[in-house]
């Protein structure tokens, strides 16, 4: 099923984006077609689904946080927020891609999330040893900005790498 998008050319796109005239389009389809699951993967279209299951969809519905749930982040858009807190309610169950995310789901909005680990088999991309020729490379992946993630403890981390490695290179990726 593929909707077109509406609401492109929006001039607030703070007040009303795609991600909610996409709601109103899942809740339109979800009130006149069957289906036993909804798995939802970003709270604009889990908002649809519940505003479907309200209507009397008899569907269970899988809200999946892809991100880390946090109240804070609906500062810049906060109607958002009741967006949110409605599709949590409606949700029959909560899912989350690591530990944090699970325990900021419970701590700030009372909701417990089963822990789904990104489906990575690590067996299958084993590392290689750095060739003599080139640089040893980091990768840090992560908001920088974020506290949490360790962009400083990785950066003073690298200086002792540094020593031994003189020619070594920490490369960033995110904000």
């Amino acid at each position: 099923i593929l909707f077109s998008q509406r609401f492109r050319r929006f001039r607030n796109r703070r007040v009303l984006n795609p991600g909610h005239a996409f709601a109103f389009q899942v809740r339109a389809l979800l009130r006149h077609e069957h289906f036993d699951w909804v798995h939802s993967l970003s709270y604009h279209d889990a908002f649809g689904a519940a505003l479907a299951k309200s209507d009397g969809g008899k569907f269970r519905l899988v809200m999946n946080h892809v991100g880390i749930p946090i109240r804070k982040y609906f500062r810049r858009i906060p109607h958002d927020y009741a967006v949110f807190r409605r599709a949590l309610r409606g949700a029959d169950a909560h899912v989350v891609t690591s530990t944090f995310a699970q325990t900021m789901l419970e701590r700030q909005f009372g909701y417990h999330a089963r822990r789904l680990p990104i489906p990575v088999h690590l067996e299958r991309f084993p590392c290689k040893e750095p060739s003599r020729e080139q640089p040893v490379t980091l990768l840090f992946v992560g908001d920088a900005n974020q506290h949490r993630k360790g962009a400083v403890p990785a950066a003073l981390a690298f200086n002792a790498i540094k020593k031994s490695h003189p020619d070594a290179i920490l490369q960033f990726s995110g904000h």
